[in-house]
């Protein structure tokens, strides 16, 4: 990846975007655009055509930041690589980021969302736990927002530092998933032993890891899951519902 100077401010790199010429634009944590910046940015992103690589680390951007880049990625139809580590998505963030990415074009279209975006990095972002399961928002999977799961374009996931404790096993379906980080969450649904072997979730460990994954989904297929996993549609995820996920039970 070809990486620029860091631009230090919200207004250069408004400019940078609405002139649609640069391939890779990095945002340095100086600016610190936080969800008003984020918002703005998103509206000049989803009619920019040549932009790849959004770097945002360290922006303070939070869940309403996370869901305008997200809606603007539905237009957007270019960038590949998405940078959001060190912010404040938390689970909500996340939850309403991949509900809007996997959102159709447009309302009654049966064109999928977006099927572009290959690498996210959401690297220390407080994802974990949501309420317990009492609120609307998490109350299929208040764990690990599932509506993540549908993002079946993605090729490499960076989920250190976070503070995942249960991993929803249907990573392993995702078809084009090549990388995962899980490094540094206090993970308790995958045995240590299965995490040393996969490189204590390292992304170089992920083949060892969804085996395993694959193993437990197969098993659970036969009523012989050894965890507590059960099939929900993804909250969200529009008319009908989404896709068949893996979840643990104790969500419902």
């Amino acid at each position: 990846m070809v990486k620029l100077t860091p631009v230090e401010s919200l207004s250069k790199a408004l400019e940078i975007v609405q002139e649609d010429k640069e391939s890779v634009l990095d945002v340095h944590s100086h600016a610190h655009i936080r969800d008003d910046g984020a918002l703005q940015l998103a509206q000049h992103l989803g009619k920019n055509t040549n932009l790849r690589v959004l770097i945002l680390g360290g922006q303070g951007i939070g869940p309403a930041g996370a869901q305008a880049l997200g809606a603007a990625l539905r237009t957007n139809m270019g960038l590949q690589e998405l940078h959001l580590h060190n912010n404040n998505l938390g689970y909500e963030g996340v939850e309403k980021m991949s509900i809007e990415l996997a959102k159709p074009l447009y309302e009654g279209s049966s064109k999928p969302g977006n099927k572009i975006l290959k690498t996210l990095i959401l690297r220390k972002n407080g994802i974990g736990a949501h309420c317990g399961g009492n609120c609307g928002i998490c109350r299929l999977s208040p764990d690990f927002p599932a509506a993540f799961l549908e993002l079946t374009s993605l090729s490499t996931i960076d989920l250190n530092g976070n503070e995942i404790t249960q991993l929803p096993m249907e990573f392993a379906r995702l078809p084009k998933l090549l990388y995962m980080d899980v490094r540094n969450n206090p993970i308790t649904n995958i045995p240590q032993d299965v995490f040393v072997t996969a490189r204590k979730g390292h992304q170089s460990g992920w083949p060892g890891l969804k085996e395993y994954m694959l193993q437990q989904l197969a098993q659970e297929a036969g009523g012989t899951a050894t965890s507590p996993m059960t099939r929900v549609g993804t909250p969200g995820g529009g008319p009908g519902g989404g896709s068949p996920l893996v979840v643990d039970k104790r969500m419902i």
